[in-house]
Parts: C-alpha cells; sequence; structure tokens
C-alpha cells in the first residue's frame, strides 16, 4: 500500500516527507515552482506521449497562468504534489476535487510522472500517499479515481500497488496522429 502521513491528516496537503533517503521529499507545489513543473510536464508529454491524454503541442503555448491554477487552482479545487530529489523537482501528481453536489465525494489523480532518472526508488507511491493523504482530509471525499493509458504496464502495476482497482477500459478512447486507436483503463479506491 501506498505510504500514509505519519505526521496526521492535518498536515497531508501541507506536505509530506516519506521517502527512504535523506535527498528526496514530497511537498505541496506552490505558483512559485511553475517554472520547474511546466518544464518536467513538458517533458513527460514529450517524452512519454503515448502515456497522457494531452499532448506537448497542445500544453506547449499556455500560458504561465494555466500551469499556477493547475498546480494550485485558487478555488481549491486542485493540488499538485512534486517529488524532489537534491532541490530538483523529479516527479508530480496532481488531484481534482469535484465541486457539483453529487460528485464532491470524488477526487480525480492527474498529471502522475517521475523522471525517467528518478523511477524505482518509491517517488511514484510516496507521490501517489500524499494525493491520497491529501483526499482523506476533505471530510466529503470518499473515493479516488484515475485514468491511464492501456498497454502501460508500469503505470497499472503502481496504481495496483497503491490499492487502486481497474473497472473498466473504454475502447478506442484515443487517436494519435497516424489513426491508431487506443483504450483508456479507468481505476477506482475507496478512501473511508
Amino acid at each position: 500500500m501506498c505510504p500514509r502521513n505519519a505526521r496526521g491528516p492535518d498536515h497531508a496537503c501541507d506536505g509530506i516527507d516519506n521517502t527512504p533517503p535523506s535527498t528526496m521529499h514530497i511537498r505541496r507545489l506552490t505558483k512559485a515552482d511553475v517554472a520547474p513543473y511546466r518544464e518536467l510536464m513538458l517533458e513527460a508529454y514529450a517524452a512519454a506521449d503515448g502515456s497522457f491524454i494531452s499532448t506537448f503541442t497542445e500544453r506547449a503555448p499556455l500560458p504561465l497562468r494555466w500551469w499556477e491554477e493547475r498546480i494550485a487552482h485558487e478555488d481549491g479545487s486542485s493540488v499538485t504534489f512534486g517529488a524532489f530529489v537534491d532541490d530538483v523537482l523529479a516527479g508530480t501528481a496532481g488531484l481534482k476535487f469535484e465541486d457539483r453536489t453529487r460528485t464532491r465525494h470524488k477526487a480525480t489523480l492527474f498529471g502522475m510522472y517521475v523522471a525517467p532518472a528518478h523511477r524505482g526508488v518509491g517517488l511514484g507511491k510516496a507521490l501517489i500517499g500524499a494525493a491520497l493523504d491529501c483526499a482523506r482530509t476533505r471530510e466529503a471525499v470518499t473515493a479516488a479515481y484515475l485514468a491511464l493509458t492501456e498497454g502501460n504496464a508500469a503505470a497499472l502495476a503502481l496504481y495496483e500497488a497503491c490499492g487502486f482497482i481497474a473497472y473498466a477500459t473504454e475502447p478506442m478512447a484515443l487517436r494519435d496522429d497516424a489513426n491508431a486507436y487506443r483504450g483508456v483503463v479507468h481505476m477506482w479506491q475507496r478512501l473511508r
């Protein structure tokens, strides 16, 4: 299971440090982190193009204001966590909260990415753990959801290790420039 915040739920959205080596830490991103966040996510869209619904071409021209809101929307509907190695942003995971009456119980994990040089040391699990701990601090939130591209075995294994369960695959959900189609796997987990 993904790590839980040892300091208790009151601090879950403010940041945690639950990764093994002392040179790594997880914290909530702020607007001050927008430049490295944008750079890392554009790297993700370019390097792992088949793993994301969005593309580099769609995201690169967006203004910094869009990236700032993705990190932490002013209305509190989203938060993003960063994994830092030697004070360099090495991974991210975002969480979007629903605000409509009938969907307030849901949080959606988005933008999960760890740079290749930093994989295999627990950053992905720590990021997901931070996001889920944050979701648990919201009384109304009882379930977390995510979607991933079919065939992304590494991501599927990570999400399953963190307690997510696949419940459906949407066929032909994505089409690439060569008119090839890929499915999207939908996963969820109950938080309480």
